[in-house]
């Protein structure tokens, strides 16, 4: 039960850590060109064992996002997501079913990947610190959801306002606030990360649902829901116009 528990809060916050990444990229001035590095995070959720996660950016723009996830066999598993820009590509590579996901990236996307936010914040003087020896950026954000949750980001103009820190909140059964999800970095390597994260291996192209199908066979999870679900498949299928 406890592993199964553990599968789901993953699930969880891979979510949360795409939607730091969108709400960066979506409410951003970008005219700057990116910086190549790599980021070692530590995140925390709940009871279960510090996480390492990855987050590596290329001089172009591309960038993946990679983890080990602990599946209900008590095996860790590869999960990959690699944007690339000179391919037009979202590849998910989810290592529990051995699947590949690619998704075609519209143009305002790839556009999007290729500019660095020049501020981190709309706010005209926004909370700031020091993570790494870099100047951070406080963002408080409150996530729409049916249980309120509280988004607090600490972003790095050094590196493209990238969250150096974040941590997710809610409110228990009492409504007291208490810390869901916590992810720090611990370490940034400044230069062109290694070329191998950004290849995909040959495993089986799966749409969205059909990974969901494989998981549900193999683990008996369905941490998704169908909604969710419906949209990831029509993105999958949508071919944007060159």
């Amino acid at each position: 039960m406890r592993s199964k528990t553990i599968f789901r809060l993953l699930i969880a916050s891979a979510g949360i850590a795409g939607l730091s990444w969108l709400v960066t990229r979506l409410v951003m001035a970008q005219t700057e060109h990116p910086k190549a590095f790599t980021i070692h995070y530590v995140e925390t959720t709940g009871s279960r064992p510090p996480l390492d996660t990855y987050y590596s950016q290329r001089a172009d723009g591309s960038k993946v996002t990679s983890r080990l996830m602990l599946f209900p066999d008590q095996k860790y598993y590869s999960q990959k997501t690699v944007y690339d820009v000179a391919s037009g590509t979202k590849v998910v590579l989810e290592g529990g079913t051995s699947s590949k996901t690619t998704y075609h990236l519209s143009k305002a996307t790839i556009a999007n990947l290729t500019k660095a936010p020049t501020t981190c914040s709309q706010d005209p003087s926004p909370e700031t610190g020091t993570i790494l020896g870099h100047t951070v950026v406080r963002i408080v954000s409150e996530i729409p959801s049916s249980n309120r949750r509280i988004f607090e980001a600490w972003r790095a103009p050094d590196f493209g306002c990238t969250v150096l820190r974040q941590v997710v909140s809610g409110f228990d059964t009492t409504g007291k606030l208490i810390e869901l999800v916590r992810k720090e970095a611990v370490s940034i390597a400044v230069g062109d990360p290694d070329a191998t994260l950004f290849q995909a291996p040959d495993w089986t192209e799966r749409s969205p649902s059909e990974v969901t199908a494989e998981l549900d066979k193999k683990y008996h999870q369905r941490p998704i829901s169908p909604d969710v679900l419906a949209a990831q498949d029509r993105a999958y299928r949508t071919i944007p116009p060159k």
